[in-house]
């Protein structure tokens, strides 16, 4: 059996994903209608996290700093094998999603690089310039960014 993948990337993407043997799982706060993805919430950072830092009166150090302590107090390894396990043999893995289109503005990425130096899980973006399955219709973003009344 092949060893089934973690990948990160943008709810705009859900679908190309899906199409290429991905199952996807939010790990925000609100997902988008209609998207058809799982849900991971314990991943989000927190409303107050969020807000803090979209307001400006979190440095980005600080975010990345109480996110990843946020983690250090769940059970990572756990939610992510409990994912990974059901997947059937023709997936490939799975993908986590949130909202931001640039995975460095985003806490995917720091939820990734903690993966990697607590557990030594390789999760990395999903390449969509490399899968060649994808047609032009399908490279349009499915979903829009949405502003949050926080």
């Amino acid at each position: 059996m092949a060893l089934k993948e973690i990948k990160t990337g943008y709810f705009a993407k859900t679908k190309v994903y899906s199409d290429n043997g991905y199952r996807p799982y939010s790990i925000s706060r609100i997902t988008p209608k209609g998207c058809k993805c799982g849900e991971i919430k314990d991943l989000a950072p927190s409303w107050e996290l969020l807000k803090g830092y979209k307001n400006g009166t979190i440095t980005s150090g600080d975010y990345t700093s109480k996110y990843w302590q946020m983690l250090s107090s769940k059970d990572v390894e756990i939610l992510l094998k409990e994912k990974l396990i059901t997947l059937t043999p023709e997936e490939k893995g799975i993908v986590l999603l949130c909202y931001e289109k640039n995975p460095e503005d985003c806490h995917r990425s720091i939820l990734a690089s903690y993966c990697n130096q607590k557990f030594n899980m390789k999760i990395e973006e999903y390449d969509l310039q490399k899968d060649k399955n994808i047609n032009k219709d399908e490279d349009k973003d499915e979903y829009e960014q949405i502003e949050l009344d926080l």
